[in-house]
């Protein structure tokens, strides 16, 4: 590192300070600022009524919820799953497990080739359900606008030399 005259010690200590300063400073400020804006009033009115009603609320469902999840009803029907569960023949699963050989043997297969499209019917071979009357003639239509060319001073000519 190249040396700077005005780079020492105490210099860097200042600088650490007032930084710190400043920095705690900002807080004191909104401190300040808060204090005076709202000296004792909470955050937001009402808050208090709000909670509590809040907590009648979550006291009220969890009660509904454990009657509907009673557990000797549980404990009743656990048997009778269990035994079904047994009872039933384990078989082969459509899921691939990544990682699995039968994965690892389908990623070194390339993808298969997409679907050729299929030609359109001809009007003559769609059913005559499906055709749509004709619409009555229309007015004939405004005379169409040419679009303008292009003015001659703005294409490019060749030399005759060339």
């Amino acid at each position: 590192m190249s040396e700077h005259p005005g780079d020492s010690a105490t210099n860097r200590f200042r600088a650490f300070w007032a930084g710190m300063l400043a920095f705690v400073s900002f807080g004191v400020v909104l401190w300040i600022a808060l204090k005076i804006a709202s000296p004792d009033a909470p955050a937001e009115p009402g808050w208090a009524q709000r909670a509590e009603e809040r907590s009648q609320k979550v006291a009220e469902v969890r009660a509904a919820q454990a009657a509907l999840l009673a557990p000797e009803a549980i404990q009743k029907a656990m048997p009778t799953t269990l035994a079904s569960l047994k009872a039933k023949k384990a078989g082969k699963s459509e899921f691939v497990v990544p990682g699995s050989p039968t994965f690892l043997k389908q990623a070194q297969q390339p993808a298969p080739a997409a679907p050729a499209e299929e030609a359109k019917p001809d009007a003559a071979q769609k059913p005559a359900a499906a055709e749509k009357p004709a619409a009555a003639p229309a007015e004939k239509p405004a005379a169409e606008k040419k679009p303008a060319e292009a003015p001659a001073a703005a294409k490019p000519e060749k030399p005759a030399g060339q």
